[in-house]
C-alpha cells in the first residue's frame, strides 16, 4: 500500500470516527449503495453521501469530474472540513475556505440534499 493510498484511509477512518460521534450511523442498506462513494451515512432518516480528501496541509485541491456525493469532506487527521456539494463548483480549486469551515457539523445538518 502506498503513503497516499494509506493517508487516504487514515482520513476516511477519521471522518467515519467525527461523524459517529455526531450522531451519524451507517444505513442498513450501506453495502448496497456504495457505488464508489467513501462514505454514507444516516441520522434522523436522512442519507447523507461522502467523498474524502485527506492531506496533513490542505493547502490546494481540486476536485473535477462527476459529484455523485453530498458532502466533500476534508481532513488533515486533525480537524474536519465538511463542504456541502452546493458550494463547488466543477473546476473549484479549494484554499482557504476550508479554514472558515473547521469542524462545521452543522453543515452536514442543513444541506439541501434529503438522502437517496
Amino acid at each position: 500500500m502506498t503513503d497516499k493510498v494509506a493517508l487516504g484511509r487514515q482520513g476516511e477512518i477519521f471522518v467515519m470516527q467525527k461523524l459517529m460521534e455526531n450522531g451519524w450511523n451507517f444505513p442498513k442498506n450501506y453495502n448496497s449503495v456504495m457505488d464508489g462513494l467513501d462514505w454514507i451515512f444516516e441520522k434522523d432518516s436522512r442519507i447523507i453521501k461522502i467523498q474524502v480528501k485527506t492531506s496533513k496541509t490542505l493547502k490546494s485541491f481540486s476536485h473535477k469530474g462527476k459529484k455523485s456525493f453530498d458532502y466533500l469532506i476534508f481532513t488533515n487527521l486533525v480537524d474536519i472540513y465538511p463542504i456541502p456539494i452546493e458550494m463547488l463548483k466543477v473546476s473549484d480549486k479549494i484554499a482557504k475556505t476550508h479554514e472558515k469551515l473547521k469542524n462545521k457539523l452543522i453543515l452536514l445538518e442543513k444541506s439541501k440534499n434529503k438522502g437517496l
